[in-house]
């Protein structure tokens, strides 16, 4: 991977599957920042993030029939709970882990994440508490 200086991301190397451009963590929080100030919902940022990520998994593992997803209690998080949920309505079968320090994770959840979050559960997604050891049943 090599920084291109011009637009500070990271081009991969072609043999890889991954985008051709991937954004520093800065970058990306900048660009969501005028989006939102443009007048885009953070949410709908979010919701776009995970089909997104949602589709990319789908081209590569096309038979997926379940998957694991680990979510925090960021907004990365909230990605992952967007892809929890559509990995649902499409028939996979879902297993999130909630990863937290605090026994209450749901009640760590803000903005964006959390309204993810609520619309994971309203899918019919459960999110379980990671326990060391514990099984993750992703294939």
């Amino acid at each position: 991977m090599k920084p291109n200086s011009e637009s500070r991301s990271y081009t991969v190397a072609k043999s890889s599957q991954l985008p051709a451009a991937l954004y520093t963590a800065e970058l990306t929080r900048a660009l969501d920042a005028a989006a939102i100030s443009a007048g885009m919902p953070g949410f709908k940022l979010m919701l776009r993030a995970g089909h997104v990520a949602f589709d990319r998994l789908m081209h590569q593992w096309p038979d997926v029939h379940s998957l694991s997803i680990l979510c925090g209690t960021g907004n990365n998080g909230g990605d992952g709970f967007v892809m929890a949920a559509l990995a649902q309505q499409q028939g996979i079968q879902v297993q999130v882990v909630c990863v937290s320090r605090l026994d209450d994770f749901a009640v760590q959840l803000r903005g964006e994440a959390r309204q993810a979050y609520d619309w994971m559960c309203d899918q019919g997604v459960e999110c379980h508490r990671y326990r060391l050891g514990m099984n993750l049943q992703g294939r």
